[in-house]
């Protein structure tokens, strides 16, 4: 019986129809989008093993340089609006803002304070999460 309902959720996953909203980017771009998207997840990575480690301040500190509003390229940003719907490039600058947040949240805290960090840390993920559930590049 195990075997056949996960045979029947396989089936199921294969099927799934995808409805999130295709923005097409020229190929050069979408590479290079993608690849500043998977910068942002190794910094991610990086965050948490230093909240891991009790190291708080180190992890605002990769949020702030790597993540937060001073991480974005004016001529970057520029560029990527030109082809993003004005809401993707909303949730985009939210996803820089939260991570600005966590940061300055970061560099007032302390152990004590984790669950708050996380808390915060979750809403830096969360706007990922909500932008790549809602388009995909084409």
């Amino acid at each position: 019986m195990k075997k056949l309902f996960l045979v029947l959720a396989a089936i199921g996953l294969l099927h799934a129809q995808d409805n999130r909203t295709e923005i097409a980017y020229p190929k050069d771009f979408k590479a290079q989008t993608l690849a500043n998207m998977r910068g942002h997840l190794a910094s991610l990575n990086e965050i948490i093993a230093a909240l891991s480690e009790g190291k708080i301040e180190e992890a605002g500190k990769i949020a702030s340089k790597k993540l937060g509003t001073g991480s974005m390229g004016k001529d970057e940003m520029a560029l990527s609006m030109k082809y993003m719907p004005k809401n993707m490039a909303k949730m985009g600058y939210m996803l820089h803002k939260s991570a600005s947040d966590f940061a300055q949240l970061a560099s007032l805290s302390d152990k004590e304070d984790m669950p708050d960090l996380l808390k915060s840390l979750g809403n830096v993920t969360a706007r990922c999460v909500a932008c790549h559930s809602t388009y995909k590049l084409k």
